[in-house]
């Protein structure tokens, strides 16, 4: 499999999770999905994320070890960071949260 071609409006955030490719695309002008295993499993069509407090996108798909909850935070004025989050734990991306002790 080949890489995407460089954008200069795209944003692109990757992890394997319990052996699925979970990746986070963000386009300056269509939005951000979500995508596992290269299929589209949710979307937020917002231009702006201000806060990392809320998850700009959050779903729960099932993992080969069960239930997997995915979260994306975002913040994205003039420059985007992106975090990509797997049952509350940071995989990819810039760390936006502090995760919780457990």
């Amino acid at each position: 499999m080949t890489s995407p071609a460089w954008h200069p409006f795209v944003r692109r955030v990757s992890a394997e999770v319990q052996g699925l490719h979970v990746e986070v695309v963000n386009h300056w002008f269509k939005g951000c999905a979500l995508l596992v295993n290269g299929a589209e499993v949710a979307r937020n069509d917002d231009r702006f994320a201000l806060s990392e407090e809320v998850p700009l996108i959050e779903v729960t798909i099932a993992g080969p070890s069960g239930p997997l909850h995915l979260d994306v935070r975002m913040v994205a004025i003039f420059f985007t960071q992106i975090e990509l989050r797997a049952d509350g734990r940071h995989v990819a991306g810039s760390r936006l949260v502090k995760e919780q002790e457990q």
